[in-house]
This record gives structure tokens, C-alpha cells and sequence, in this order.
């Protein structure tokens, strides 16, 4: 009894907390048609850095008042990660965009239908490539080992719940992340005049900085890079969201069903067939994206807040 009056008050925390995302979101982004003009800098990401740790501070002390238990929940870890994002964002809003009177705008709109058809091909090209170097990394050894068992121990946390789960791996995280790291840091450093190729490797870096292991480190960047590059082509938020989202749940099922976390694993084969076969479907598809003569581009639909 005592456990299903704890998962209901998990479930309704859950709910309230999405409420006031709806509600924080609202009071900082309204639809606009005006022009981007947010920018991003090494001072921009100290703004954002400092909303982390402010944010990080806050929920320490949350851990302290709610007590062991509550706060080692899945739900509270999707509410953490979500609660962090928002005030990095917050921060970013408050110091760069409205005290240099930017627009921060997001285009959600979507691209033509047919760059599903390329992009997404190359995006499981790049999850093979980027598990084939992931693979060179040790997960044993008095280093290796200990950081593992953790990284592991935290993803069991949200295995321990699919609903909670698939709000973290499949929404929050695609959404958020893309928010931040392509429409934010990619998208204005472009705006300040960084050249895009620069711009999406400096941001597929930090992408994998922030994941905070060296397994995803290396993942993170070679995947930030394909989701960049697709950004950066389209000038769709929506398309690099989806993506991200297309990887997370692919991992997340292949990792539920067949207890592995590899498709080497998966197709018991070898990783160099594995590697092939994404420099195969990056390139193809690639090559037959870039040659499209079709406009991908979306000029319009920005969603954002004015300055």
C-alpha cells in the first residue's frame, strides 16, 4: 500500500512539473516572425554554466529536504535533468539575449518530406560509426570499471520505470538537448559570424563534454556532428530533434529486448562490417541529399521570443 501511494505521488509530481514546464515556456517563447539574431560566445556559455550549477544547487537542496529515498526515484531524475536544462536556458534569456536585445527564436517547422528519406539513413550510419569508436574505449580497469558500474547504475534507474523512460530518452532529451546545444549554441554562433562547419564541431563537442562519461563523450560528438550537419542543412530544429529522438529510442529498445547495448552484439557480427556499413549509409545518402536540387531549407515557422 505504502509503495502505490509513493508511485502515485511520483505520477503526480510528474504531471505538475510538466504543467509548469507548459506554463515556463510560455512566459519565455511566444511566436514570432522576426529574425534570429541571437548570438553565442565563451561569456553566453558562462551564463548558461552558471544556470546549471545554480540549478544543480537548488536540487541538491531538494535531495536534502525530501530525504534518501524520494530523490534516487526515476521520476525525480526526469525532473532534475528537465529542471537543469530550463534554468541554463533561463540564464542564457535573461543575461545575452534580452540585456543585448536579441531575438531568440527555434524553427520547428518541418523540412521537405523527401529529407526524412536521406536524413535519417545517415543518422544510423552515424550510430554505427559512433559505436565502433565507442568500442575502443575500456569498460574495465580500476578507472574504467568503477565510472561504468555508475554510468550503469544511473541508466537502471530509469529502466526501473518504461514511462518515465520514455518521457527522458525519447522527448525530454531530444528536445532539450536540441534546444540548447543546435538552436542555441550552434545557431548563434553562426549568427556571430563562426563558420558552420566550426560551429557544429565546437557544439557536437560540448554536446559530448556534458554527458559527462567517455563512452558517450565519444558517441555524443560523432552523432552531434550528423545532427548538426542536418540543422545546419535544413534550418530545422524539428528534423534534428526527431533524429535524436530516433537514436535514443533505438538504443533504449535494443537494449530492452536483446540485453545488449551494441549491434555488433545484436547482429553478431564484426564491428568493422558494423563501421562499413554506416560509412556506407552516411555516404550514399549523403551524397544523394547533397545533389538534391529540391529546397530543403526552412526559412520560416520560427518559433521564439522577442527581445
Amino acid at each position: 500500500m505504502e509503495n502505490i501511494f509513493k508511485e502515485k505521488q511520483e505520477q503526480k509530481t510528474l504531471l505538475i512539473y510538466i504543467f509548469a514546464l507548459i506554463i515556463f515556456t510560455g512566459m519565455g517563447i511566444n511566436l514570432s516572425g522576426k529574425k534570429d539574431t541571437h548570438t553565442f560566445d565563451w561569456a553566453a556559455g558562462f551564463y548558461m554554466v552558471a544556470g546549471y550549477f545554480t540549478a544543480s544547487l537548488a536540487l541538491f537542496f531538494v535531495s536534502y529536504v525530501l530525504g534518501e529515498d524520494y530523490p534516487e526515484s526515476s521520476v525525480f531524475a526526469l525532473i532534475s535533468y528537465i529542471f537543469v536544462f530550463l534554468v541554463s536556458i533561463l540564464f542564457y534569456d535573461l543575461f545575452v539575449v534580452r540585456l543585448n536585445h536579441q531575438n531568440l527564436s527555434f524553427n520547428f517547422k518541418s523540412p521537405h518530406i523527401s529529407a526524412y528519406g536521406f536524413l535519417f539513413p545517415m543518422m544510423l550510419g552515424s550510430m554505427f560509426i559512433s559505436e565502433f569508436f565507442t568500442e575502443f574505449i575500456p569498460t574495465t580497469g580500476k578507472f574504467f570499471q568503477r565510472y561504468y558500474e555508475i554510468l550503469e547504475k544511473s541508466m537502471g534507474v530509469l529502466f526501473d520505470d518504461p514511462v518515465t523512460m520514455v518521457f527522458s530518452v525519447s522527448i525530454f532529451a531530444p528536445l532539450l538537448e536540441e534546444i540548447v546545444f543546435r538552436g542555441i549554441i550552434q545557431r548563434g554562433m553562426m549568427n556571430k559570424g563562426v563558420k558552420p562547419v566550426k560551429a557544429i564541431v565546437i557544439s557536437s563537442l560540448i554536446f559530448g563534454i556534458i554527458h559527462a562519461n567517455p563512452w558517450q563523450l565519444v558517441g555524443a560528438f560523432i552523432l552531434g556532428l550528423m545532427l548538426g550537419y542536418a540543422y545546419y542543412k535544413t534550418g530545422s530544429l524539428l528534423i534534428a530533434i526527431l533524429l535524436h529522438a530516433f537514436n535514443n529510442t533505438l538504443v533504449t529498445l535494443l537494449m530492452m529486448k536483446s540485453n545488449t547495448e551494441t549491434f555488433t552484439e545484436f547482429y553478431q557480427t564484426s564491428e568493422w562490417i558494423i563501421l562499413l556499413m554506416g560509412i556506407a549509409l552516411v555516404g550514399v545518402f549523403g551524397y544523394l541529399f547533397n545533389k538534391r536540387k529540391a529546397n530543403l531549407k526552412v526559412e520560416n515557422g520560427n518559433i521564439g521570443r522577442n527581445a
